[in-house]
């Protein structure tokens, strides 16, 4: 069984269903895959989820599931601690699924190894391949797709904190990433809760991109993954899009991060047909 996870809110339940459906399109085996989606701790939002995946997928080859769990405290209080100001508790569990992918242990604990995707992705390649070329184990547990960007720049004072951001000599984009959660209670998730007390102790203002620059500072030593598993950076400006372009066959996964520029609200952005063409149509109010 390969697992792949998702982690949502109600906004992107579109795209999070073209992404699912791309897997399972390029996936050998279909019925391998097993799709385990984050939702929010919001019963109505959660509903809306699975209501619209049962709608796209009404015969699924996979097999698929929602899970949630209330935020566990120290995500809460990090969260509470980044908004600096008093809000109710549906703002905060809305908010703590930005971070959802620093508690996946709590929300699937059956969940070993696991293929994380962003919702704003297309998957042109089978994922067994990707699934086999993650050599993890526990003492590297963490494998994503190097791309093109500063550590400092993580930072909200690059300039002020460079030595920090000198750390992370290979940083990744977090919107796809292989890792082994078993393996998490062994060092990780001290070095992400050292993160985050780090941050509360500056007044939770070091960074920027919410969990993005805590998992590069907590897996520096990741294992790389071809650049083709994470083409990245297409719901950027037009111009940056156009430079980080590349002929289709050595793109594995398309991913428009960057930005707002998306290519379903958008049909001129970079590889919009690409998008479309795993698009199952609007999903039920």
């Amino acid at each position: 069984m390969i697992d792949v996870v998702f982690c949502l809110d109600r906004n992107v339940i579109r795209p999070m269903i073209a992404a699912m459906n791309s897997v399972a399109e390029n996936a050998a085996t279909p019925e391998d895959l097993r799709f385990s989606i984050a939702v929010p701790v919001i019963k109505e939002d959660a509903q809306a989820i699975h209501d619209a995946i049962a709608a796209a997928f009404p015969n699924p080859k996979f097999t698929w599931r929602t899970g949630s769990v209330e935020p566990p405290d120290w995500v809460e209080h990090y969260v509470r601690g980044r908004v600096g100001k008093p809000v109710d508790d549906r703002v905060i569990r809305q908010r703590a699924m930005k971070y959802a992918r620093l508690y996946l242990t709590d929300i699937f604990p059956d969940v070993g190894k696991f293929i994380y995707f962003d919702c704003d992705v297309i998957v042109r390649d089978d994922v067994a391949k990707l699934w086999q070329e993650a050599a993890i184990s526990d003492a590297q547990p963490f494998a994503a797709a190097r791309h093109i960007y500063f550590g400092p720049m993580y930072f909200r004072k690059p300039l002020t904190h460079f030595r920090a951001g000198l750390k992370i000599r290979r940083p990744f984009n977090s919107g796809m990433f292989v890792t082994d959660a078993r393996a998490w209670a062994k060092g990780p998730k001290d070095r992400i809760q050292a993160i985050l007390d780090w941050d509360e102790a500056h007044d939770f203002k070091l960074f920027g991109l919410q969990d993005e620059p805590i998992l590069n500072l907590a897996f520096t030593e990741y294992f790389q993954l071809s650049a083709r598993w994470n083409r990245c950076g297409y719901g950027n400006q037009p111009w940056v899009a156009r430079l980080l372009k590349k002929p289709l066959e050595e793109m594995s996964v398309i991913h428009w991060s960057g930005g707002h520029n998306k290519p379903w609200s958008d049909t001129s952005v970079a590889y919009a047909d690409e998008w479309w063409a795993y698009d199952k149509g609007p999903v039920p109010a």
